[in-house]
């Protein structure tokens, strides 16, 4: 079989295609939709699972990921201007840095231009857009995700808007150490 026949190789010999791949906002929004979309299939797809557990894990993973598609690429274009400051300031001798303003008016240029003329910058600007896809997918994802998802569940009436109650008023909800230590003990002296 010749290889360069095979349509799959084709494709991925397109020059657009190399850009869409080296582009960390295509790859990482990508990679986040194909997410958003197969985990909460997967999970419908489970007929172990009860069926109120499987629609409520799904929709909380579908909002989940969605959260960080929106985080990154609501980050992106700041971190983008400020990589694009950044390595003016580092690289102040380069003259594609010097060559252009701000960020806005590297931006203006055709990506090809870009990649191929102002290789320093463009590869300056992706470095830090995969800093960008890390401080937004590992740090600031959970944590808003953490704050806004059971909002979300109890407004679509997934999720129940009740208090829990302790059982023993004195009853704390942290696990009391001392008395770990002590049942350790006991353990470790019946032995």
């Amino acid at each position: 079989m010749n290889i360069s026949s095979n349509p799959f190789v084709k494709l991925i010999n397109k020059p657009g295609f190399s850009s869409f791949a080296q582009n960390t906002m295509w790859a990482v929004g990508t990679e986040t939709v194909l997410k958003a979309i197969a985990r909460p299939t997967f999970t419908l797809m489970d007929k172990k699972a009860d069926k109120d557990v499987r629609k409520f894990s799904a929709t909380k993973e579908f909002i989940y990921q969605i959260t960080c598609l929106s985080l990154f690429l609501a980050i992106l274009n700041p971190y983008k201007r400020i990589s694009f400051n950044m390595g003016k300031k580092l690289f102040n001798k380069d003259p594609g840095f010097m060559k252009f303003k701000n960020y806005k008016a590297f931006s203006k240029i055709s990506k090809d231009e870009q990649k191929n003329n102002y290789p320093l910058i463009k590869g300056f600007i992706e470095l830090n857009s995969i800093a960008a896809s890390v401080v937004s997918l590992t740090i600031l994802a959970p944590k808003v995700a953490h704050l806004g998802v059971h909002h979300i569940l109890k407004a679509i009436g997934l999720e129940k808007n009740t208090k829990t109650q302790k059982t023993n008023p004195n009853q704390s909800s942290l696990i009391n150490i001392d008395n770990v230590f002590q049942k350790y003990k006991k353990l470790k002296n019946s032995i």
